[in-house]
């Protein structure tokens, strides 16, 4: 919430300083989202049947601002994703929820112009957390969390805007990589054996406004 608000502050900033005014500042918002979903059917020793379901939600958006002059664009993103994981066994009655959250403010470079953006973000204290909660068919249940913060993270994206309006709206196409090399159980801090890593290939949906 520090970033977005931090990003509404330098596009104020940019927008109201005379020695940029030759510019275009550019406001970004990008969506993606996709389920997953399985049943599978299985028997047990007694050749008893039962089920096991799985759904998957992710979730990602990006709010970016980047100040363009001519074809250059410098500016600043955050990025805030989730994967979602539900499974229930129907045999025994358990239920899990696995969660991943992604998040990060970043500084953008690249090219812009009234339709193609190709920009990169190099994101600074980009970190991911994983969540974990077991549920039994009593209901109690059990959490457990981890975090890991990126040594590197990047974003590379790639979009055009058709003009609608007073904005342009479009396909984005973004990939994103995260490196880890060490986590946090339990607020301790642990070193990982192998580096460790996200990848993940995104079309967006996305709105741009020039300001």
């Amino acid at each position: 919430m520090r970033c977005v608000w931090l990003v509404i502050s330098m596009a104020t900033s940019l927008a109201a300083s005379p020695a940029l005014a030759a510019g275009v500042l550019t406001g970004e918002l990008g969506l993606f989202y996709m389920n997953d979903s399985s049943v599978r059917s299985f028997a047990d020793v007694n050749d008893q049947p039962y089920t096991q379901k799985t759904k998957t939600n992710y979730t990602f958006s990006s709010l970016g601002i980047c100040y363009r002059l001519d074809w250059f664009c410098v500016g600043l993103k955050y990025l805030q994703g989730s994967i979602e994981e539900n499974s229930s066994d129907s045999r025994t009655g358990a239920s899990a929820v696995a969660t991943e959250t992604f998040s990060g403010p970043g500084l953008t470079l690249g090219y812009s112009n009234m339709e193609w953006v190709v920009h990169g973000t190099y994101l600074i204290g980009a970190q991911k957390k994983l969540s974990n909660k077991l549920s039994n068919s009593s209901g109690a249940s059990t959490s457990s969390g981890e975090r890991y913060p990126a040594k590197v993270a990047t974003i590379i994206d790639v979009g055009y805007g058709f003009k609608v309006g007073s904005l342009r709206i479009g396909p984005l196409l973004s990939v994103l990589h995260m490196d880890y090399k060490e986590r946090y159980v339990n607020g301790s801090k642990e070193s990982l054996s192998s580096k460790e890593s996200d990848d993940f290939i995104m079309p967006h949906f996305a709105l741009w406004m020039d300001f």
